[in-house]
């Protein structure tokens, strides 16, 4: 399966995101299941007694009747090592302690299983998560002389590797890089920016528009609530 192909086969067609489990109507199509049971309860809402027909093809099926899983694609997705890079491009010690909050909890929150590969890069350090990580003394918070070197590494090394691929950066402001390198959605399935703290937020959204990064935004009272919308949204199994 070429790159393309494994990017776009194991997306949903309702939402575009990566499966989390998949189901197969009577016409063939596969769909995640909570898409397809929101789009029937949403049906149902605004006209109970038309027939359901599948979003992609409109063949008419009986949401009545137990939705299929796709067992196949189900287990391709459970094989399917992820590998993860958390770059971490920050100057302000007060940001640096709230990256730190964040990462512990998004660690002790999720599920890490065997074929995870996550790796914590700031500008000279390199470190393989474990479950016996200490964040506080093993990952000093140090902005990138060169973040596009960074990604354009990890860019080259993905093409040689086969697996979901996820890149997260976590910045206080990009007032020190100029703009960031447009990763292939071809060969990466997710990528996220996030602006920690509250200075410098529209430059960051500015390079972010211009890339096919996904941006977000926290600082320290809006912390615990992010690391949901995260675990959520980039750290669930896709």
């Amino acid at each position: 399966m070429s790159g393309s192909e494994e990017a776009t086969d194991l997306d949903c067609p309702i939402c575009l995101s990566r499966f989390n489990d998949p189901i197969i109507l009577n016409c063939g199509r596969t769909m995640d299941r909570l898409c397809i049971q929101k789009f029937i309860n949403r049906n149902r809402t605004l006209n109970p007694t038309a027939p359901i027909r599948c979003p992609v093809c409109t063949w008419e099926f009986n949401p009545e009747k137990p939705l299929i899983s796709n067992k196949s694609l189900s287990k391709f997705i459970e094989s399917k090592p992820i590998y993860e890079w958390f770059l971490i491009d920050i100057s302000c010690a007060k940001e640096g302690i709230n990256v730190l909050k964040f990462l512990k909890l998004v660690f002790i929150k999720r599920n890490i299983t065997e074929t995870n590969h996550i790796t914590f890069e700031t500008n000279d350090i390199e470190i393989e998560y474990n479950s016996n990580i200490n964040f506080d003394e093993e990952l000093q918070m140090k902005p990138f002389l060169n973040l596009n070197q960074a990604l354009e590494k990890i860019s080259t090394y993905s093409q040689q590797i086969n697996g979901i691929k996820k890149i997260c950066i976590l910045s206080d402001g990009f007032t020190k890089h100029t703009n960031i390198t447009k990763m292939d959605s071809n060969i990466f399935n997710q990528l996220f920016l996030i602006h920690v703290g509250d200075k410098y937020v529209e430059r960051t959204r500015q390079l972010v528009n211009e890339t096919n990064f996904q941006f977000g935004h926290f600082n320290e009272k809006k912390l615990e609530i992010y690391v949901q919308h995260f675990l959520t949204n980039f750290t669930e199994r896709l």
